[in-house]
């Protein structure tokens, strides 16, 4: 079944769309469109073996209006020397579990377009990014939003929403947010429940809506005025249901460990 997360609009801030401070280097011609299909070699299975050496992530939170998160699904992100790799020996090492990151900067170097369908564009865009100290490079779209969102205070906990730019009309990060993921954080702000999948939810708004207030025991949290979510704090777990569509209502509880999805009544 798959998990849809309209309860993020709740917690994300209207810094969304706020420009990041990464440098933006656009090769000559970039946005002019070439035909083809371009490959992310990050996740191009001839780049992995199992001899590559681990990049560990870094998991605490030092945020800066450069910081991102680069998400690792069930494959693993080859991380390059320089972003031009022509073979194995170009090769950093490889990331398996997900990381905060800081952007340094971002290389446009070429929009394909594949002439044969009605509309269908892919970038090659490299990121310079930094991880632990060591500096690396990777055509991974980052997830560009990181926000600060609910603070579960019955377990000093932070639910943080995770999201990047989508594009349109060519461009390769304008638009809505999408290719949602969370994470829970605590005290120290180190990383102690990651979603590990990206969530299905379509953003249907431009800014975010401003976050929730909390309140105790068991009273209503919060209820915007167009009724998307309800949040409720009973004891020390919270039970949260999203209201955004009849079709795509969610319902899950936290208890300070546990993230689990509950089915909908109907």
């Amino acid at each position: 079944m798959k998990r849809v997360l309209s309860v993020c609009l709740l917690f994300i801030s209207t810094q969304l769309l706020a420009q990041i401070q990464t440098e933006r280097i656009y090769d000559d011609g970039y946005g002019e469109f070439i035909s083809g299909v371009y490959t992310l070699k990050s996740t191009d299975s001839s780049y992995f073996s199992a001899d590559l050496e681990v990049i560990q992530p870094e998991t605490i939170l030092h945020q800066t209006d450069r910081t991102d998160y680069l998400v690792v699904g069930e494959q693993p992100i080859v991380l390059f020397k320089n972003l031009n790799p022509k073979g194995k020996e170009d090769i950093a090492g490889v990331l398996m579990k997900s990381s905060f990151i800081e952007t340094i900067t971002s290389h446009r170097k070429r929009v394909l377009r594949d002439f044969s369908k009605e509309w269908s564009i892919t970038h090659e865009v490299w990121s310079e990014v930094v991880i632990n100290g060591q500096t690396y490079y990777t055509d991974i779209k980052l997830h560009d939003f990181l926000g600060y969102n609910f603070n579960f205070s019955a377990q000093k906990q932070t639910l943080t929403f995770v999201a990047k730019r989508s594009g349109y009309d060519g461009n390769y990060d304008t638009g809505y947010p999408e290719n949602w993921h969370f994470i829970v954080l605590d005290e120290k702000k180190e990383i102690i429940f990651d979603s590990g999948e990206l969530l299905d939810y379509q953003c249907n708004c431009e800014f975010g809506i401003e976050q929730l207030s909390e309140s105790n025991n068991g009273d209503l949290i919060h209820e915007i005025s167009n009724n998307l979510v309800e949040a409720y704090l009973h004891g020390s777990s919270y039970n949260m249901e999203t209201k955004q569509l009849e079709d795509a209502s969610v319902r899950f509880t936290w208890n300070g460990r546990i993230m689990e999805f509950l089915k909908n009544s109907k």
